[in-house]
């Protein structure tokens, strides 16, 4: 469909970038965000991996690079690119939450309920983090805090969700800049 044109063309101006400056790591990271929008994802790690290898300091590849891994199954090594990316971008608008809500979902409540404390510290409006914290509050069997938060934000949604985006296979991505579904 028109998603899949409109990502070739995304990718055409990507390797241009890359013909322009073979050593810019964003452009490296874009195309590795294509390919994996068209489902090719042993190229996008590859570019990831350029990427980071260009300029280990971008967050940003971190993330979609952790993001590509845990679609493969890589779960340990795809929580390590997560941290990493949390840790050169604390400020980031979605990967300190997302890492949040995959240590719960990878059963480590205690450590996501200190990230996401952090995280609605810095950014209390994210709705993404209060969401999170209620599920680790409430996974580590301390759901009348969790209640205590649904309370303060009622409006907020919800209902039960699966695996956090940066580990769901088949569930909406969360790349931060654009996310897909």
């Amino acid at each position: 469909g028109e998603g899949r044109v409109l990502n070739e063309q995304a990718l055409q101006w990507a390797e241009r970038a890359l013909t322009l400056d073979p050593d810019l790591a964003e452009g490296y990271a874009a195309k590795g965000n294509v390919l994996e929008n068209l489902g090719r994802w042993t190229e996008g790690k590859e570019a990831y991996r350029r990427s980071i290898d260009l300029d280990p300091n971008f967050a940003t590849a971190h993330q979609w690079y952790a993001r590509n891994l845990s679609q493969e199954g890589d779960i340990d090594e795809a929580l390590v690119e997560l941290k990493r990316a949390v840790e050169l971008d604390p400020l980031g608008p979605r990967t300190p939450d997302n890492y949040g809500g995959n240590l719960i979902w990878l059963g480590k409540c205690s450590e996501a309920h200190e990230v996401l404390d952090q995280v609605l510290a810095i950014q209390p409006g994210s709705p993404q983090a209060r969401r999170f914290r209620r599920s680790a509050l409430a996974r580590a069997g301390r759901a009348a805090g969790g209640r205590k938060i649904q309370a303060l934000h009622p409006r907020q949604h919800t209902r039960p969700h699966g695996p956090p985006p940066a580990l769901a296979p088949a569930h909406p991505l969360h790349a931060g800049v654009g996310d897909r579904a």
